[in-house]
């Protein structure tokens, strides 16, 4: 018999799309069930939707939305987390004197993204290799001498541009799309 059976584990990742469209892992795949865990969150005002997506990539859209909660809260949450032998997933939310504001229940789809990681490494080395060619325009752009710019602003432009260019060197692959965001923010004319 050539085939492995695994039983008792998470048949796939469970996290949360944050603020920043970043996706934050809670739960990785292949944990062992039972299982709980807790997480403290802050929640703006302006967006107190949380959601929840099965999956294991940062790419928050590449994974499967499972449930989209909005609460009348915002300020400093726990989130407690328990998922059982069939893979329901129990959610209870607490405010910071922790009382209970939310609970509710639903299961891991029956769906497994496929998460194919030479794909996604070859895309994080495309985006790693615009980024730079970016961050050349940056540095053309500070660096043209008819550039009519006050002093002290060129100067805090290119340390801004320094800081980003450091960045993208010690950045793990799966914060490039947050790197690129920070770019797009800093300088208008990246497109």
């Amino acid at each position: 018999m050539n085939s492995i059976i695994k039983l008792n584990t998470t048949k796939d990742g469970l996290g949360v799309k944050l603020a920043d469209e970043t996706f934050f892992l809670l739960v990785e795949k292949d944990s062992k069930l039972p299982l709980k865990k807790s997480f403290k969150f802050g929640i703006d005002f302006d967006n107190n939707n949380i959601e929840f997506y099965q999956g294991t990539n940062y790419l928050v859209n590449e994974n499967i939305l499972l449930k989209k909660l909005h609460l009348l809260h915002s300020g400093l949450i726990k989130l407690e987390i328990n998922i059982d032998f069939e893979h329901n997933i129990f959610l209870q939310i607490f405010d910071d004197n922790f009382n209970i504001i939310l609970e509710d229940a639903f299961k891991y789809s029956n769906n497994v993204v496929n998460f194919n990681s030479d794909f996604v490494e070859y895309q994080n080395k495309k985006l790693n290799f615009k980024l730079k060619e970016d961050l050349k325009q940056v540095k053309n752009f500070f660096e043209d001498d008819n550039l009519k710019m006050d002093i002290d602003e060129k100067k805090i432009n290119l340390e801004k541009f320094d800081n980003i260019s450091k960045e993208l060197n010690t950045y793990p692959h799966t914060k490039m799309l947050k790197l690129e965001k920070k770019l797009k923010d800093s300088f208008f004319f990246i497109n």
